[in-house]
């Protein structure tokens, strides 16, 4: 495996009290200084945009830890060539970010993307170990290795209102709904509406509206990957996008009526 290092400094040469590295250095924390450092989480999506969209086209993969020192801790992580599929020529690693600042608890390891060379719509990832922590432990098994999912992106803009018309497996009056964009997380051209079927219960059994919250993600090449986003009625799907209409065509299931037949959904701008 490919070693990434950066050696650790010694902050204390510039005190005005005479020390050395070896001596104890204070640590604070309700755990008596017992220092355990990990990766905060396990992975992470790194899109990567064409110049003329004007993206950044990088992630940061944090490294936390138990405690803060009042000094910089640096650490060693290694690329998984094993499980790596990323070129080289796909990313840059900033290796002046492999440190976890002085009254931190977290530091930020910054990874750039590189657009030429990727394919159009799959992804490569790249599989980060962490090795070594300058005055900390590592965790446990789960929290030494990170991923990063390494992809070109894109950038899809939706219509301010839409028409919906259900076809099967019953027919349903048409309704509208706005599709606002989901800000939260590590997603990418992800809308959410708070109804993907409108009065769907009331027209199947008779029962009040009992609406079907959901997101629905537009993939480059305008597939459509739709969630129902409430655990006990909605479950998954996907669709079609029309890049120039602005139009969607979706199928979907759904858990509140034992039926497994797909919900078939027309989305039409509204004019």
């Amino acid at each position: 495996m490919k070693k990434i290092f950066l050696k650790a400094i010694c902050l204390f040469a510039v005190v005005t009290v005479f020390t050395s590295c070896e001596d104890e250095i204070p640590v604070y924390d309700v755990n008596g200084g017992q220092s355990f450092v990990g990766f905060n989480g396990t992975d992470a999506r790194l899109p990567i945009f064409a110049p003329e969209d004007n993206k950044p086209n990088t992630v940061f993969v944090e490294v936390g830890s138990t405690v803060k020192t009042d000094y910089d801790r640096t650490f060693q992580i290694e690329i998984d060539e094993a499980a790596t599929t990323a070129l080289p020529s796909d990313y840059a690693i900033d290796e002046t970010t492999f440190v976890i600042p002085a009254g931190e608890f977290v530091g930020r390891i910054k990874i750039s993307g590189f657009y030429e060379g990727l394919p159009e719509v799959a992804s490569r990832s790249l599989v980060l170990n962490l090795v070594e922590v300058q005055g900390g432990e590592i965790y446990n098994e789960d929290k030494i290795q990170f991923a990063v999912s390494i992809f070109r992106g894109c950038v899809r803009t939706v219509a301010a209102a839409y028409n919906v018309v259900i076809t099967a497996p019953i027919s349903v009056p048409s309704f509208e709904i706005v599709l606002a964009p989901v800000t939260t997380g590590n997603v990418l051209n992800t809308f959410s509406t708070r109804n993907l079927w409108g009065n769907f219960v009331t027209v199947a059994n008779g029962s009040p509206v009992y609406p079907y919250p959901a997101e629905l993600e537009i993939l480059c090449d305008n597939t459509v990957i739709v969630t129902g986003t409430d655990p006990d009625i909605g479950g998954a799907g996907t669709g079609t996008f029309d890049e120039e209409t602005k139009a969607f065509s979706l199928g979907f299931k759904q858990k509140y009526f034992t039926f497994s037949d797909n919900v078939i959904a027309t989305l039409t701008p509204v004019q």
